[in-house]
């Protein structure tokens, strides 16, 4: 039998990610009012119910890059990784896949890029007009929306690797029952989300340097700096490069996770 070509491979992945992006556009209005819900949510908290206990205007914006922001990715990923884990263990998919002339690096890709695309589409909107009636007063240029968006593609990267390598490498009841205690609970309480990292880190030094283990630190950070810029975040090229270097680290135990699960002998 010939091999297949790179040609052949990526013909394979278009149609892979056709017959997703095909079944996402019949839930996009579903996807939608769910991130509205959490948005609505979050603007009325941060410009209504903040304000009234006292909270300084300009830490209300970097709450919702950081904090809102975060929950709403970290519940999108768990969703979306949810669906892949639910399907493993039933044969469907392993068998699906088995079955297709495309290596596993092609297959992972597809997962991430349509996760990316998925996500962007829905929220990038909202999150748009959520910083606009958050802070109405916050000038922001061209260049740092485009700047922001390209971030925030960086982002969704590092989420779709992070929740792809936990459902890969345990079980369904294990990743529906343990990530959000084990995982997801740290990672958004222990870190800079809810204040910039240099201002935590001013008052409680010691603590701030423990934030800086966890990559959504960086993430918020990054996502601030793009967007506002200014000496008050970490710097955008240092967050960067921080978030790459967990992206392979989570990309290396997906590759091995999915070799678990796609060939258990």
């Amino acid at each position: 039998m010939q091999a297949c070509s790179t040609r052949d491979h990526f013909n394979i992945f278009l149609a892979l990610l056709r017959r997703d992006l095909w079944v996402f556009k019949k839930k996009f209005r579903s996807e939608l009012i769910d991130a509205s819900i959490i948005l609505v949510v979050a603007i009325l908290i941060c410009r209504k119910f903040l304000p009234l206990f006292g909270m300084p205007t300009e830490f209300i914006t970097d709450i919702f890059i950081g904090g809102y922001l975060i929950i709403m990715l970290m519940s999108m990923g768990f969703s979306f990784a949810m669906n892949i884990s639910y399907a493993l263990p039933h044969g469907h998919l392993i068998e699906y896949q088995l079955t297709l002339p495309l290596p596993k690096y092609w297959v992972l890709s597809k997962y991430i890029l349509f996760f990316i695309i998925q996500t962007f589409i829905v929220t990038l909107p909202l999150i748009s007009v959520g910083i606009i009636f958050v802070n109405p007063t916050t000038h922001i240029g061209i260049s740092q929306w485009l700047l922001f968006c390209g971030t925030y593609i960086f982002a969704l990267l590092f989420i779709s690797t992070f929740f792809l390598s936990l459902c890969f490498s345990h079980d369904y009841h294990w990743f529906k029952e343990n990530t959000w205690p084990r995982r997801l609970s740290p990672m958004i309480c222990l870190t800079a989300a809810f204040t910039p990292w240099k201002k935590l880190h001013a008052i409680f030094p010691i603590i701030g340097k423990l934030f800086l283990l966890n990559p959504i630190t960086f993430i918020c950070e990054a996502l601030r700096a793009s967007l506002f810029g200014g000496n008050n975040y970490l710097p955008l090229s240092v967050c960067l490069v921080i978030i790459s270097c967990w992206i392979v680290i989570f990309f290396w135990k997906l590759t091995r996770g999915i070799s678990k699960q796609l060939d258990p002998i």
